[in-house]
């Protein structure tokens, strides 16, 4: 499968995403790089269909993850859920090549597909009540006010990906930026399509594994919050 290049041009309004790459790869990751892009990357120049086929092997949920940064969090949880689908998105090549050659490691591999660009085509492309989980873990803050319409935690996006969550899907959202916290609390509060959990936020889930991000803003002095939001039925 081949990565498609064509961005939908009502999805194009304000990336949420800044620079696409970093340091120059080294060879090996290079070809890693190349080759599980060939293996895993999702074309979405075709309609969607089924997105259970989209696998190798069969698969009873589907989730997906967007900006997943190393992919750590996404291999972790790869592993702990051996009847679901993921689907990754991460515009970052650098990122992207890392979770592609860490992938080969683990045997779920059959399970992961993934996009390098913006969620949103993938979120737009997706079927009606597919998803069963969400994870928006530590995403860019754009904490300037000039760019607030640049976070994901908006109107325009949760309007899009709501009708693509089952009812009861759960959306995991994380951050150390205290703006972003507030971004999501405001959002979720004014979309009737989330409910939120009474989980204490303070609180990782019971299936986190912490990222080298979180480390770090922890040994910064940033204390993280852990959000989660479940898909309802909108009022009529």
């Amino acid at each position: 499968m081949q990565a498609n290049t064509n961005t939908p041009k009502d999805r194009t309004r304000g990336l949420l995403y800044g620079r696409r790459k970093g340091k120059t790869l080294r060879d090996a990751r290079a070809r890693a790089y190349e080759a599980g892009l060939a293996r895993h990357a999702l074309d979405l120049s075709e309609p969607c269909g089924d997105p259970y086929a989209l696998f190798d092997v069969p698969v009873r949920k589907l989730a997906l993850e967007i900006g997943f940064g190393g992919g750590e969090h996404l291999l972790h949880q790869l592993d702990r859920q051996p009847d679901t689908g993921f689907l990754g998105c991460e515009p970052f090549v650098n990122g992207m090549a890392r979770l592609l050659d860490d992938a080969k490691e683990h045997e779920g591999q059959g399970r992961l597909r993934v996009y390098e660009g913006d969620a949103r085509e993938v979120i737009a492309w997706l079927p009606i009540g597919c998803l069963d989980m969400v994870y928006l873990l530590y995403p860019d803050p754009w904490p300037k006010l000039k760019h607030e319409k640049r976070r994901f935690m908006g109107p325009d996006t949760l309007d899009l990906l709501h009708p693509k969550m089952k009812l009861g899907a759960e959306l995991r959202v994380a951050s150390d930026i205290d703006v972003y916290k507030a971004t999501t609390l405001k959002a979720t509060r004014e979309h009737p399509g989330f409910e939120p959990s009474d989980r204490k936020t303070s609180v990782p889930w019971e299936d986190w594994a912490r990222t080298r991000y979180e480390a770090k803003a922890i040994r910064e002095d940033r204390t993280p919050a852990y959000f989660s939001f479940f898909a309802k039925v909108l009022p009529q």
